[in-house]
């Protein structure tokens, strides 16, 4: 693995769990902004960071020029490093803060509302709907789901990245 990856993929998880502690701290996880897009968002982030590896390898490290394997493999290690961390921070998170977030959520108005939406679904089968999703909150889950994607997001990035970055 190039150092330069190395070392973005660790700025790229130092910024997103800033921007993430900002969230739960500042206590903006059950807003429409920190429930529903801020993963979209920190997912959004690594693109830059991206750009600027597959930038340094070719510039610095290979005189000018870099071919789109190497432009991908720069990219993707990226991506590694970061997702390891996040792996990380995402399940040290939820079982710090976010399960109890998630039953706050589940017990609150907008859910409430989403169920009332649902035409199969009768008013009484709502508590034991929001019970079951509730006791069903796992970190493994909260994890594979940011997991996945994140990786959509990335590879698709990594790939896109190496193909108007690489110069032969």
């Amino acid at each position: 693995m190039n150092k330069r990856s190395l070392y973005l993929g660790l700025a790229y998880s130092i910024f997103v769990i800033i921007f993430k502690l900002i969230i739960v701290l500042g206590g903006y996880s059950l807003t429409k902004f920190g429930f529903y897009y801020s993963h979209a968002l920190s997912g959004l982030f690594i693109l830059p960071f991206m750009i600027i590896a597959i930038k340094m390898v070719r510039d610095k490290d290979n005189g000018g020029l870099i071919g789109g394997r190497e432009a991908i493999k720069v990219a993707l290690g990226v991506f590694a490093v970061s997702i390891i961390i996040l792996s990380a921070y995402t399940y040290f998170e939820f079982e710090w803060k976010l399960r109890e977030i998630s039953v706050q959520y589940y017990n609150g108005p907008d859910y409430l509302e989403f169920l009332k939406h649902q035409e199969k679904l009768k008013p009484e089968q709502y508590p034991a709907v929001i019970k079951e999703v509730s006791g069903s909150l796992s970190a493994s889950r909260a994890v594979t789901a940011k997991l996945f994607s994140s990786f959509l997001i990335s590879v698709s990035f990594a790939f896109i990245t190496s193909v108007f970055m690489k110069k032969k």
